[in-house]
């Protein structure tokens, strides 16, 4: 009767010691993959530092020499203020004559119209 029973025991636990080897197995292949993600990730960040380190070293010796010839020609290095001071003087610019000109402008879109109901586009070297 106790040989029946741990050979009936024994076939019970058969599956489940089996399904436990091979989970076990699996979780060691999991550690090991993650080991080695971690290490990569370890390896790209400490790359990606060195990148960021020798581009602000080029960048810096970029600045200085650039610097360095804007100083020796002499000239003056353009602030935002001047920029804004330009685009100022081109829109006023423009104002005028756009102020002038609506009624040729009306007058160029409705001949662009009608040129294109009758087949013509924008360009006058394309035809429809």
């Amino acid at each position: 009767m106790e040989t029946l029973r741990q050979q009936i025991l024994g076939e019970v636990e058969k599956p489940f010691r089996e399904r436990l080897v091979e989970i076990d197995a699996e979780l060691e292949k999991s550690q090991s993959d993650y080991k080695k993600l971690k290490y990569d990730h370890a390896f790209l960040r400490s790359e990606y530092q060195h990148e960021i380190a020798e581009h602000k070293r080029i960048v810096s010796e970029l600045t200085l020499r650039y610097e360095a010839e804007v100083s020796s020609i002499g000239i003056q290095r353009p602030t935002e203020n001047s920029f804004v001071r330009i685009i100022r003087l081109n829109r006023m610019r423009e104002i005028p004559s756009v102020a002038t000109d609506v009624p040729v402008c009306l007058l160029v879109c409705l001949l662009r119209a009608l040129s294109f109901k009758n087949g013509w586009t924008d360009r006058d070297d394309v035809w429809v």
